[in-house]
């Protein structure tokens, strides 16, 4: 405990030397720590901002809605007067002329004899035709016809060529449809009975159309052979 004695010692001193100073300075020059009085020209004014009030939002305005322009009323156009239509008067009809009356002369009696034997005429032609459709044609018509029928054949099978490959078959035939103009030009020909050979078919067929004009007669002869149907049969005999 002694040996720290004078360390105590000199720290007590040393804080009353501090203690001392310090009052001493309060107490020696107190004008020091005064206010200082400020000029009465200078006045520091002390302006508090006020906070800026929040700006409102602009609120918007509602759209106006257009407004519908009046439609401007259609102008009544005025309507014409009718204007009276003058009345027409019928035309007067004419007049029908007058016929003259019909003078009836008496036929004499020649007349009348010379027209009897006239009616008796016509109608003893009409008998006389009667009697010649229901006995049918003449002997000497029917020849005429014959020949030219063979004329007609024989005109055919000149041009015919019968295919050598049918020669062994027997008794073969063909019906074919003839349609002629006048001078015999052959404008349709077809096979109504075929033969049971296409290749003997076409064949008759070729030699028609080669054949034409056909022999054919003119004048009132001619109209049985307009149209008619030949039975043609093959002359293997031809064939080489």
């Amino acid at each position: 405990m002694r040996e720290f004695a004078p360390a105590i010692a000199v720290s007590i001193l040393v804080h009353a030397v501090l203690f001392g100073l310090v009052g001493f300075t309060w107490s020696s020059d107190p004008v020091l720590h005064r206010a200082q009085k400020i000029p009465p020209y200078v006045k520091a004014v002390v302006i508090e901002k006020k906070e800026q009030a929040a700006k409102p939002k602009p609120v918007a305005k509602p759209k106006a809605k257009p407004v519908a322009k009046p439609k401007p009323k259609p102008v009544a156009k005025p309507v014409p007067k009718p204007t009276a239509k003058p009345v027409e008067k019928p035309a007067e009809k004419p007049k029908p002329a007058e016929k003259p009356k019909p003078t009836f002369a008496q036929p004499s009696m020649a007349e009348m004899l010379a027209r009897e034997e006239l009616l008796l005429d016509k109608q003893d032609e009409a008998k006389a035709a009667e009697l010649e459709k229901e006995s049918g044609p003449s002997d000497e018509e029917l020849a005429q016809t014959a020949s030219y029928e063979q004329a007609i054949r024989s005109a055919i099978n000149n041009r015919w060529i019968i295919p050598g490959s049918l020669q062994a078959q027997d008794g073969l035939s063909l019906d074919v449809a003839i349609r002629t103009l006048p001078g015999g030009e052959v404008i349709d020909a077809k096979v109504t009975k075929p033969s049971g050979y296409p290749v003997l078919d076409d064949s008759a067929m070729n030699a028609i159309r080669k054949a034409s004009p056909l022999p054919v007669p003119s004048g009132s002869g001619y109209e049985q052979f307009r149209s008619f149907t030949m039975r043609m049969v093959p002359d293997f005999a031809r064939v080489e």
